[in-house]
């Protein structure tokens, strides 16, 4: 082999090797860019997702509020509607007497147990109750007991 020759392919090796290095240099600063570039956007996740757990806690605060409200709203409107019919049935000179009323005439159920009732029945999840419902699902009164006093109130109106 002539040293002509031989000193082409080493120079060929050369530039082949000085190419090589530099892709290999492109390619480390390209990854520490990039790795860069996806902790930035990994942070900024992070502060969407903060922001968004903020939103979420203040959403679900005004949703309890509102629930809340909407139930003080409904007591309020069965007060009205139960004083205008206890003003109807006052001038006929009567009390108008309820399922409730006769559950007490029967002792089957005292002011405790009322309170129970009221109190499972204020909570959000349990709105379109009645406090009929609300004695028998607690077990506070048993179904029958229940159609008992109701078949009463119908025989005393």
């Amino acid at each position: 082999m002539n040293p002509m020759s031989l000193l082409g392919y080493l120079l060929i090796f050369l530039f082949v090797a000085i190419g090589n290095a530099a892709i290999y240099a492109r390619m480390k600063e390209w990854r520490r860019n990039r790795l860069k570039s996806l902790d930035n956007e990994f942070k900024d996740l992070e502060q969407s997702y903060a922001k968004l757990q903020n939103d979420i806690r203040e959403a679900q605060s005004r949703e309890n509020q509102i629930k809340a409200e909407l139930l003080d709203s409904k007591k309020t409107s069965i007060r009205e509607s139960e004083n205008q019919e206890n003003g109807k049935n006052s001038k006929k000179g009567k009390k108008a007497k309820t399922v409730l009323d006769i559950l007490k005439e029967m002792e089957l159920v005292d002011n405790e147990k009322l309170e129970k009732a009221n109190h499972y029945l204020e909570r959000s999840d349990n709105a379109g109750l009645k406090m009929e419902d609300v004695l028998v699902l607690l077990g506070l009164v048993t179904s029958d007991q229940l159609k008992k006093a109701q078949a009463a109130l119908r025989r005393s109106e």
